[in-house]
């Protein structure tokens, strides 16, 4: 509906999970981060989701390594800020299966970190601002 459309952007201030819900939200937090250089963390956080949700386990097992890889090895090229208690348990894990829930804790971690470091800066942030204006002018999206 109109009024839905109308406060969807406003939504995303108020429950950092709508932001995240929301292809339009997702998409706008992202070019933030890429300005912001913390981008991996929203990448390792859709990987995450991804990877949760996939029901073949030999497909899950490659992704987890992908990921494992990427974002949680020593030598990660997008390096995600976990602590290496939880990298290890993820290594750990991941060697003895390909569980659906391998990442949820570190995914957590990086979730938080989002919503209360990068969360409040992009409530803050221009690009945030512009969507506002769109929204209350019924315009697209910057």
């Amino acid at each position: 509906s109109d009024e839905e459309s109308k406060s969807r952007v406003t939504s995303w201030a108020v429950n950092f999970d709508l932001l995240l819900q929301d292809t339009a939200g997702l998409a706008t937090f992202t070019v933030y981060l890429k300005k912001e250089y913390s981008e991996e963390n929203i990448t390792f956080w859709k990987k995450c989701c991804a990877y949760a949700e996939t029901k073949d386990e030999q497909k899950r097992s490659e992704l987890g390594e992908a990921i494992f890889r990427e974002h949680l090895s020593s030598s990660a090229s997008e390096p995600v800020n976990v602590d290496s208690k939880s990298r290890s348990e993820v290594e750990a894990a991941l060697s003895q299966s390909a569980a659906s829930d391998v990442f949820a804790q570190t995914q957590k971690q990086i979730f938080l970190l989002m919503k209360h470091d990068s969360f409040p800066r992009f409530l803050k942030s221009e690009i945030y601002k512009q969507c506002i204006l769109a929204e209350m002018e019924d315009l697209p999206l910057p």
